[in-house]
């Protein structure tokens, strides 16, 4: 930054011949350097004796795509998000670090959602349904309060996964061994699953209706039974 800094801000040198004067004139400042207006498409003629030699350091022309890739991978860091996330540069992105970048960076907004449900919306929608039941505007029983209370639910929203298919083949298996419920894998996509489960029968009664016949879910193959060998 230094060095940009510099070559940014000197042009270059007035070189001076014998018996020469370039200053002679010229505007300058409290410590008598000579002050240089610089303006877009100006030539200035120089007096006689004196010759222009430019400052071109080409600094930080090389660098410069490296020094803002260090400056905004520091910076993605420091708000927990991924380096492709807030760049927009997938020039060096593979799957695994797409899958472990992403991971982290989720991670980190679902802290910042909990946070917030915990400290403003939670609070906001007690004060707002206690309210709501005690003036009447909502026709709720007042001794029933800290069960409606316990009863809100919230659903911030959820992301897909890098690699769609080994995420559901993950589900399925989960599902299958017990080690997940619906609920948590339509959670982490920011959905509802009750709904989904409504979408899922509304979807089949409306098969039926039109005499479609919706495909049977795939299910996983029995166990292979050992052998004598094993």
């Amino acid at each position: 930054m230094v060095a940009a800094r510099a070559g940014a801000s000197k042009m270059g040198f007035i070189e001076q011949e014998a018996g020469g004067d370039y200053t002679e004139g010229r505007e300058k400042d409290d410590l008598g350097r000579t002050i240089e207006e610089v303006e877009p498409g100006i030539l200035e003629a120089l007096p006689p004796g004196a010759k222009f030699a430019a400052f071109d350091p080409g600094y930080p022309d090389g660098d410069f795509g490296d020094f803002v890739k260090a400056i905004l991978r520091g910076v993605s860091c420091g708000l927990d998000v991924s380096y492709a996330s807030l760049a927009g540069d997938l020039s060096d992105a593979n799957y695994s670090s797409m899958r472990e970048g992403k991971g982290e960076e989720h991670d980190a907004w679902r802290s910042l959602q909990r946070w917030l449900i915990i400290k403003l919306h939670q609070p906001v929608a007690e004060q707002w349904l206690r309210m709501a039941i005690l003036t009447g505007q909502v026709n709720l029983p007042v001794g029933k309060l800290p069960k409606f209370m316990a009863g809100i639910e919230w659903r911030p929203r959820g992301w897909a996964p890098v690699d769609e298919k080994k995420a559901a083949e993950a589900n399925e298996s989960g599902l299958r061994n017990r080690t997940a419920t619906r609920e948590q894998i339509a959670s982490a996509a920011g959905r509802d699953w009750r709904e989904d489960m409504r979408q899922l029968k509304r979807e089949q009664d409306f098969a039926e209706e039109l005499g479609l016949r919706e495909p049977a879910p795939a299910t996983a193959p029995p166990p292979a039974a050992p052998s004598e060998e094993d």
